[in-house]
């Protein structure tokens, strides 16, 4: 097909004249496609010149935008750059205030506390210069302030108030030349006055009052050497004076058989000196003398009073030689002569009408509390009653011993209480009879050596009144 160029019309490839305008022109195809071409770019230019005054007011708008967001940034970096904090961490109107409180503190002479404001700001504090030009002046007031009150306590020889000051001053003034020398002046002052303080001490023999002083002025200044030496001599002094006493103490004491005195002298002078060589050797030589002295007599007690009173004298001798071998063997050794309570063994045999009772709490008539006790029937003036208590012992004990305790008066004069204590086929070895005179207990001993059985009688119960009138407290067989 092909196209007249004069009325446009479409043609068949064969037509040499347009049957509708009579035209002999035709565009060829490549005609064709180049005019379509051209028509194409033609509408593309149009809807261009249509479309580019809103893309540029588009661009105008984005530009301005861009410029706004580029201010704000910069006005936000200058507003973060004003309220970072300090190097010391501090804001900037932290650092502000305490710039107006040193300056208000400084202005009403309270130098010390307007050093303590102005050193607190760091060197990028925009008030910095200004902070230190006020922080040397009121260095250099305070200075002159404790000079003058150091002068003043020298004067009364107030060394102690007189340094407190002028440690401070250095630490707030700094290197100070004016203030180093005042320093050494009053420390040296004021360890002489410590020295003469610790001497008066031992001048009244009071070494323990001088020592702690001592020791708590090194506290102080633990590098002084004066110091250190009169502690050093002071305690030296102290030892050789505890010692000579209490070798001396404790050699009077044993010369009188008093060792447990003469043992502690030795003990307590070791617990202040330290160990010392004749100390320990005089302490060994008691404590050996102690112990055959407590042997000798723990074997004199228990051949006069039996087990008790030789455990007794052991046991105290271990109070002061604790963990003594020998000491603890002769107890041992005293174990088979422990003496039996008739209220562990069992009667063998008891009286026709019953047997001894038993009390839970024995309370003499004084209202005194002895603890567990026996007592018995048998006091209604007939006889015909009869309690009592028979024990096997196979001649085993030479002693029998307990204590008896009045419980009460009530009871007619022709009535008498009594105990009787009876051996091997019926033998009486002992009777004892209660008195209402008996306010404290009465301690019996009865020899029961050889006898085989042990018979206790006890006619102490009052049928008048359901009481009893007496009972036995710690009773016991002993070797």
């Amino acid at each position: 097909m092909k196209e007249c160029k004069y009325c446009g019309s479409q043609c068949g490839d064969q037509v040499v004249k347009c049957p509708s305008c009579g035209g002999t022109k035709f565009f060829t195809a490549q005609e064709q496609i180049e005019e379509e071409r051209r028509q194409q770019k033609e509408r593309e230019n149009e809807e261009r010149a249509v479309a580019e005054p809103d893309t540029g007011k588009k661009r105008i708008g984005g530009i301005i935008a861009g410029l706004l967001a580029v201010i704000l940034i910069i006005v936000a970096v200058i507003i973060g750059l004003s309220n970072r904090p300090l190097s010391n961490g501090m804001s900037k109107s932290d650092g502000d205030e305490i710039l107006e409180s040193g300056i208000a503190y400084y202005e009403s002479g309270n130098y010390e506390a307007a050093i303590e404001c102005f050193i607190q700001l760091p060197s990028d504090s925009k008030q910095y210069a200004k902070a230190s030009d006020m922080l040397a002046s009121a260095r250099a007031e305070y200075k002159e302030s404790a000079l003058s009150k150091v002068n003043n306590y020298i004067q009364q020889e107030n060394y102690d108030s007189a340094f407190n000051v002028i440690e401070t001053a250095t630490l707030l003034v700094g290197n100070d030349s004016d203030l180093n020398a005042a320093y050494e002046e009053v420390y040296t002052e004021l360890v002489s006055s410590m020295l003469a303080t610790a001497d008066s001490y031992v001048e009244n023999s009071d070494y323990e009052i001088a020592l702690e002083y001592l020791s708590n002025c090194q506290n102080r200044f633990p590098d002084d050497f004066d110091l250190e030496n009169a502690y050093n001599d002071t305690f030296n002094e102290y030892c050789s004076l505890v010692k000579s006493d209490s070798i001396s103490t404790a050699d009077e004491a044993a010369s009188n058989e008093d060792y447990v005195t003469a043992i502690n002298a030795l003990r307590n002078a070791i617990s202040i000196i330290g160990q010392d060589e004749e100390v320990s050797a005089k302490l060994s030589i008691f404590e050996s003398s102690y112990q055959e002295y407590v042997l000798s007599q723990a074997g004199s007690a228990f051949a006069s009073d039996g087990y008790s009173a030789a455990i007794d004298i052991l046991n105290g001798g271990l109070t002061t030689l604790s963990g003594n071998n020998l000491l603890l063997d002769a107890i041992a050794g005293y174990e088979e002569y422990k003496p039996v309570y008739i209220l562990d063994l069992t009667p063998v045999d008891t009286g026709a009408d019953g047997e001894l009772t038993v009390i839970d709490n024995v309370i003499g008539i004084d209202g005194t509390e002895y603890g567990v006790g026996i007592s018995g029937k048998h006091f209604d003036g007939i006889g015909s009653l009869r309690y009592w208590n028979k024990y096997l012992i196979n001649s085993q004990y030479s002693t029998l011993s307990f204590r008896v305790v009045l419980t009460s008066v009530q009871y007619k004069d022709y009535q008498t209480p009594s105990i009787s204590i009876y051996g091997d086929d019926n033998q009486l070895l002992r009777t004892i009879t209660v008195s209402k005179n008996d306010i404290a207990p009465v301690d019996v001993s009865v020899d029961v050596s050889g006898q085989a059985y042990l018979k206790i009688d006890m006619d102490v119960y009052n049928w008048d009144n359901y009481t009893y009138v007496a009972a036995i407290v710690d009773a016991r067989l002993e070797k």
